[in-house]
């Protein structure tokens, strides 16, 4: 659809960075599909959660379920390179036809899937297909394990889970609790990947004039470590924000609101008949009876059940003749009013769904519906049943409209599938079905007392963030930037449209989230679904019909809201690093006008090793497409690039987004080592240092260089609802040593609370070095409020760069050793010194395993047919022999294949055998009067007489098989006349990196 021009801004939803996810799957995609398709990541696993914003047309239109279906499955196969979910794991769950064509969008169709393993569901794991009614993907979206999926043994039985989550109630709540259902096998996603095996064990606790206590306990099968607790049992807040409403309208039941008669919906009538249900507007009929009959009516039916906890759940038996009106609670006692209000309020919020959508049958169930509990000032539900409580002082008996509303809604998001979490999403969402089934911002009006209300939509609680759930501290309070957004979205709709047309857009969209999303957390990612729902055209980027109401909505809110494009210019296939030059390296671009606007200039620019930016007009193809070329470049060389394009009145996009600030690369040449730190001389570490910033309660430092002892565990995270695994190395990646916090052993592993510390490498002469690029091993651990930086100090820029900062979106807990490269040329290149510093800042809560860092390289970029090697460097200390000096060990040529290379020993004793000799580690071993400076894998090298000047040259070929290690070379000579009787002479040692 057309938008207009007032709106010009830029898409701010996530997008992927070259490389982020592996073979450029989001290129691939949009090279397929258009470059409209935009990606929403889960920082958990570095996959997409969502893919949206264009349109992938259908060859036909699907007939039937199976069809929605079997589309479905390949739309997640086409696109498992960036979801990471197999499809093969995945179970068909539902097909929902979505009727938004009525609110002047387009009818759209959501196909679901369940996320099954070997017939054991994956807990909270669905796949969702969002397609219009011709059968074209409009999203994708998931909250599946991703990765591959390997079956486990649940080394736990049931017995033993139940019993190890009936220990961990007790211990997590003081009290002995019950669980008389079996606990429920399940797998449990593991944030980097895969799934481990669980138990889903519910636990309650309950006592007369007491709240309950519910948990859903999850246990880990094979250590039985606690993965999750979390309540069952959702109450309104008892804060002082409570309010209640009487049985009209939404104000509670008291002298100066009287209850009115209202039609009971889906009651049922029981008597010599059988039985009978009132329809939607209470209306019955007993088929086959004349005159009068007796009827018994109890408020129960096919969607609500009532208990009165104060007594006898009220029951009528009257007669009624044909037009006659069966009256029930005619006295109006509190505690028949509760049923009644429960029983009729519950059939309102279902018939309320089924008119939205009417074929969504989510609230057709028979709703339990506790009244009159004697306690006072809550309500909540547990899992199974919804819980009033009766009048007591200020405080107003709880069963009524929204308070009703709001603990079904607990209700609803179990069965739609967001489910309550602990980001207070669960709270929000409640409250939206409360808001928009009464068309109110209070939930709670009068709850505990004359205007004490539980929560109102006009609320100023901001978005705290993506991944900063609970930032309220409460999940009543975390639950307010929600409900806030959607009642803000309904008075933007409201405004535009009209009450009536405003409150069906606005009902339309939720309920088709509802259906569309099983969307658990407060997120940004909500807004983008709400627009895809709303979109008629296949392109966001051109706004939908209702866009500017939704966007206003959600940004009044706190929320970063999604900003529309009028053109955009995607690079469809980035370009590779080439070892040879190769030019021209032809780039294809796409570029979409969104506004229809016409595009004046299309342009490829691009750069040489810094230097001065050069522009090469795009020349249009077809279809969108344009094409450019950078010509040959001698190497060595980098080249930055980045595409803009232009329309006729000033509309700019870029590729990437910050153009020349932050621009595409790639290299021309090969990358050599130019230094290297492998950690494994047994006695030096080699100019690396490690201590305290001192600017923290604890000034503890406990970095080490050491053999990993593989520590490793299960803490509690977020307060002590959430297990986070954490492992420590059981060996370096090489050699004898690696760095780390705490490596173990007789330690624990974690590192300490409230302490600051840092590891840095020695100083780094990088003159004359191009292209400069950081790679080594990590296995990182950290809990998401503390902090692990890698900078480098000095260099270039004068200042500390921040290459990598683990921030505070989830915890970080890497299992095993894993390679990382960073690019580090802007303070690297051709810098006289740099420092590489390695950081981590804990806070007083959860401690996890911290940094263990191994095989630091720093590569450069050189020619392809150039020998540049690291230099060969001398190490550690020569015996002073009997002619009063000690010997030197020099080199000649370069340590590469096919090259000429030599070791070179001067000033030993004339005249005497010579031996050189090498080993794979650094050492510093006292032997024979001198000291051995290499071992492990020791070789022999070749044997030399010194000549009448005590020099000697040994000559070294180099083999391919040695280019990329390290060894550590000495050489042994006689000495007959040295004074400690050992005859023996040693040179100092000179550490040889191979190359090709």
């Amino acid at each position: 659809m057309s938008t207009p021009l007032l709106i010009l801004f830029a898409f701010q939803v996530s997008s992927l960075s070259s490389g982020t996810l592996s073979g450029g799957a989001l290129k691939e995609w949009r090279q397929s599909h258009g470059s409209a398709w935009r990606v929403e990541l889960n920082q958990q696993s570095a996959r997409a959660e969502m893919l949206f914003g264009g349109r992938v047309l259908a060859e036909s239109a699907p007939v039937g379920d199976a069809d929605w279906f079997q589309l479905g499955r390949e739309r997640v196969g086409e696109a498992r390179a960036l979801l990471g979910v197999d499809p093969q794991h995945l179970v068909e769950r539902q097909v929902a036809f979505l009727p938004l064509g009525w609110i002047g969008t387009t009818d759209k169709f959501a196909v679901s899937y369940d996320q099954v393993l070997d017939g054991i569901p994956v807990e909270g794991a669905r796949a969702n297909a969002l397609f219009n009614a011709r059968g074209d993907l409009l999203s994708l979206h998931t909250t599946c394990a991703v990765g591959e999926l390997i079956a486990h043994t649940f080394v736990l039985d049931a017995d033993a889970a139940r019993a190890r989550a009936l220990g961990a109630f007790t211990a997590e709540t003081g009290l002995t609790g019950l669980a008389p259902d079996s606990p429920r096998r399940t797998y449990w996603t593991v944030p980097l990947g895969g799934v481990r095996p669980a138990w889903v064990t519910e636990v309650s606790w309950e006592t007369a004039g007491a709240l309950p206590v519910g948990r859903s306990m999850v246990l880990d099968a094979v250590s039985g470590v606690v993965l999750e607790s979390r309540s069952t049992v959702h109450t309104l807040d008892i804060s002082g924000s409570v309010r209640s409403k009487v049985t009209p309208g939404t104000e509670p039941d008291n002298s100066s609101n009287p209850e009115v008669w209202q039609a009971v919906p889906h009651v049922k009538l029981t008597g010599s008949f059988g039985e009978v249900q009132s329809d939607a507007n209470g209306d019955f009929v007993i088929p086959g009876v004349n005159g009068s009959v007796g009827v018994t009516v109890q408020y129960e039916g096919a969607f609500a059940r009532t208990n009165d906890e104060s007594g006898s759940d009220y029951s009528l038996t009257t007669n009624v003749s044909n037009g006659g009106l069966v009256s029930m609670n005619n006295s109006s006692g509190q505690y028949d009013t509760a049923e009644a209000n429960a029983f009729v309020q519950i059939g309102y919020l279902r018939d309320w769904i089924r008119a939205i959508n009417p074929s969504d049958s989510h609230a057709d169930f028979s709703a339990q519906a506790n009244c009159n509990i004697n306690s006072s000032c809550n309500a909540f539900f547990n899992g199974g049943s919804v819980n009033f409580f009766r009048q007591s002082g200020s405080c107003a008996n709880t069963s009524y409209s929204t308070v009703i509303a709001h603990e079904m809604g607990h209700w609803l998001n179990v069965r739609y599938g967001t489910g309550n979490g602990l980001d207070g999403m669960g709270e929000g969402n409640a409250d939206v079905f409360a808001m928009y089934l009464y068309d109110d911002p209070i939930v709670g009006e009068d709850f505990c007392g004359n205007g004490c209300h539980v929560r109102n939509g006009n609320n100023n609680a901001q978005f705290c963030g993506d991944w900063n759930p609970g930032c309220y501290g409460q999940v009543h309070a975390d639950g307010k930037p929600w409900m806030g957004a959607a009642w803000k979205v309904r008075l933007e709709l409201n405004s535009s449209f009209g009450d009536a047309e405003g409150d069906l857009v606005a009902d339309s969209i939720f309920m088709a989230w509802m259906n569309a999303y099983n969307q658990g957390e407060i997120r940004s990612i909500i807004e983008a679904q709400w627009v895809v729902l709303d979109d008629d055209d296949g392109d966001i980027l051109n706004g939908s019909p209702h866009f500017a109401e939704i966007d206003a909505g959600f940004r009044q809110q706190g929320f970063p809201g999604l900003d529309i494009e009028p053109l955009t210019a995607v690079v469809v296939q980035t370009l590779a690093d080439s070892e040879v030059e190769q030019g021209p390296y032809t780039l294809e671009t796409q570029i979409v006008q969104h506004f229809g606007l016409s595009i004046t200039s299309a342009e490829l620019h691009w750069r040489t090793n810094g230097g001065g930016w050069q522009a090469q007009p795009l020349a249009p193809q077809i279809d969108g497409f344009y094409l450019a070329s950078i010509p040959d470049v001698p190497s060595p060389s980098i080249v930055q690039y980045y595409v803009q394009a232009g329309d006729g009145v000033g509309n700019s996009a870029l590729d990437p987004p910050a153009g020349a600030s932050a621009p595409y690369s790639f290299a021309v040449g090969r990358y050599v080592p130019a230094f290297v730190a492998e950690f494994d001389n047994l006695i030096s570490d080699e100019g690396w240092s490690h201590g305290s910033f001192g600017d923290t309660s604890n000034g503890a430092d406990d970095w080490r260089r050491a053999w990993p002892e593989g520590a490793g565990g299960t803490e509690l995270a977020g307060g002590g609802v959430a297990g986070v695994f954490w492992a420590d190395p059981d060996a370096p990646t090489s050699g004898s040593f690696c760095w780390g916090n705490d490596l173990g052993g007789a330690t624990d592993g974690q590192y300490p609370n409230n302490a600051h510390c840092w590891l840095r490498s020695p100083s780094i002469d990088a003159t004359g070095w191009l292209g400069c690029r950081l790679r080594f091993q990590r296995q990182l651990s950290v809990a998401r409020l503390d902090e692990a930086q890698l900078r480098i100090l000095g260099g270039g820029s004068g200042t500390a760069t921040v290459l990598y900062a683990s921030g505070d979106s989830n915890h970080t807990s890497e299992l095993e050793w894993t390679e990382v490269e960073y690019d580090i040329s802007s303070g690297a290149d051709d810098a006289a010194g740099f420092i590489l510093e390695w950081e981590l800042l804990s806070d007083s809560s959860t401690r996890l395993g911290g940094w263990n860092i191994d095989n630091v390289e720093i590569l450069r970029l050189v020619s392809y047919d150039s020998d540049d090697c690291i230099e060969p460097r001398p190490y550690g200390p020569g015996k002073v022999h009997s002619g009063g000096v000690a010997a030197e060990l020099f080199h000649a040529g370069v340590p590469a294949v096919a090259a000429e290379f030599e070791f070179r020993l001067q000033f030993a004793v004339p005249s005497q055998p010579s031996l050189l000799f090498s080993g794979v580690n650094a050492l510093e071993i006292p032997f024979a009067g001198g000291h051995r400076l290499t071992g492990g894998d020791l070789q022999r090298h070749g044997a030399r007489q010194l000549s009448l000047a005590g020099a000697a040259t040994f000559d070294f070929d180099v083999s391919a098989s040695m280019a990329g290690t390290t060894r550590y070379f000495q050489v042994w000579f006689r000495d007959p006349a040295h004074a400690d009787g050992t005859g023996i002479g040693l040179s100092p040692g000179l550490r040889v990196d191979f190359c090709f």
